[in-house]
């Protein structure tokens, strides 16, 4: 049976480093714009109850958003949470079957229990964490720099989700999106971004270049929306600017800076409503469906042109819904439902044969109704208007959560998830 979702899910698809975040969201995507879940896609809101829209059986009903990495988790509108692929994110996993490497990986999405309704989740290198219908925020996987944010004598991995902790010791609270980089994890709180984990390029916002074992207030401020790449962050300011903190040594940041660690912050001619950062690239909408990209560009990630990149407009066949950026890759959803997808191909990440990379980008076949997007490391994934996901590329530890390892460039709609 397959994953099956509603027309109003929230499709946060965070993968790589995190897929597009919008004004709910580490990325959603509602109505037209990339966000997360409160987050599920780069956060999406949590709305509504569940309708499990297959009447032969179905896995979770009306997922709700979308996050990958290396692997990928989701929440369904009724605050279930379940992931596959990457064994370290996963329950059990001396239970689970190994790869080449010895790593455990699911195949199928399991379920994990975060202990009340989530609103949104985030997936960085080997944990994730999960931002609750109480303003929450819980964690599991590895913990080696910090991030779970259960404090300095922490730092060994657990599968079983705990609440993340201020500096003050205490439940971080008031989390309406979460979102997961390389080594760090950051969350929308209030007035405050609040990151945790590894700063070795301020990509936390925050003066050490170390471990951050608790949530720690960021110098980023205030957010609408969320978003982190491997070695950067940013977020959406309520006017509709980008501000963006970490290492700019490829033009991630979109903007100089004074020094390293300060914040850039970035104004377009119209309001931006949804924002992902891939790995070393980052992509933002306006409230006109204008798409512009910048940051590495080797691959034409960020449409094409010198890299590093400056934010540039990216032309595509339609206007764009929302975004999802990736491992040199970026793709988008399209008004018209269709998605396009631009950069490296090495693994059918752009729904095409491996190794096939046109400099101009291209529509992925067989997705004609698509309503958000999530890219992880080299896979993507899409929700379409019924509430089905279907996923295409890389699945070697299964990330496309179709109970194979095969890697394939067409599109693949998740199964029943197990537990």
């Amino acid at each position: 049976m397959r994953w099956r979702a509603p027309l109003l899910l929230t499709l946060l698809l965070a993968a790589g480093p995190s897929a597009c975040t919008l004004l709910n969201g580490l990325d959603y995507l509602k109505d037209g714009a990339s966000a997360p879940v409160a987050l599920v896609e780069a956060g999406a809101a949590l709305e509504a109850s569940i309708v499990d829209g297959n009447p032969e059986g179905g896995g979770p009903a009306e997922t709700l958003a979308v996050a990958a990495n290396y692997g990928a988790c989701a929440v369904t509108r009724s605050g279930d949470v379940f992931c596959w692929g990457d064994g370290a994110i996963l329950p059990d996993p001396e239970f689970l079957p190994r790869d080449d490497a010895g790593k455990p990986y699911a195949a199928t999405p399991k379920r994990i229990n975060v202990g009340e309704a989530a609103r949104s989740v985030g997936v960085s290198w080997g944990a994730a964490c999960a931002a609750t219908a109480s303003g929450k925020v819980v964690c599991w996987g590895l913990a080696s720099y910090g991030q779970l944010a259960r404090g300095p004598g922490f730092n060994f991995a657990s599968q079983r989700p705990g609440p993340a902790l201020t500096q003050a010791s205490t439940a971080l609270e008031g989390a309406t999106a979460v979102a997961g980089g390389a080594h760090h994890l950051c969350a929308l709180a209030g007035v405050a971004t609040l990151c945790w984990g590894l700063n070795n390029y301020y990509e936390m916002g925050l003066p050490l270049l170390d471990s951050y074992a608790f949530a720690t207030a960021t110098n980023l401020g205030a957010g609408k929306a969320l978003t982190t790449g491997a070695d950067f962050t940013c977020i959406l300011t309520a006017p509709g600017a980008l501000r963006c903190v970490g290492s700019n040594n490829e033009g991630q940041l979109a903007g100089p800076i004074a020094k390293a660690g300060d914040p850039s912050e970035k104004s377009f001619a119209r309001p931006l409503v949804g924002v992902s950062a891939g790995e070393h690239h980052g992509c933002v909408v306006d409230d006109a469906n204008t798409l512009r990209c910048w940051g590495r560009n080797t691959a034409g990630q960020a449409g094409g042109g010198a890299s590093p990149a400056p934010p540039q407009e990216v032309t595509l066949p339609d206007p764009v819904r929302n975004v999802a950026a990736g491992r040199d890759f970026t793709c988008a959803t399209l008004t018209s439902g269709k998605v396009a997808c631009f950069g490296v191909n090495d693994a059918g990440q752009r729904g095409l044969p491996p190794g096939t990379a046109p400099s101009a980008a291209n529509l992925v076949a067989g997705v004609e109704s698509a309503v958000g997007v999530t890219a992880g490391q080299n896979f993507a994934c899409a929700r379409l208007a019924d509430g089905a996901v279907h996923c295409w590329g890389a699945n070697d530890v299964g990330q496309l959560g179709d109970g194979t390892t095969v890697s394939r460039h067409t599109p693949r709609p998740i199964l029943t998830p197990d537990g």
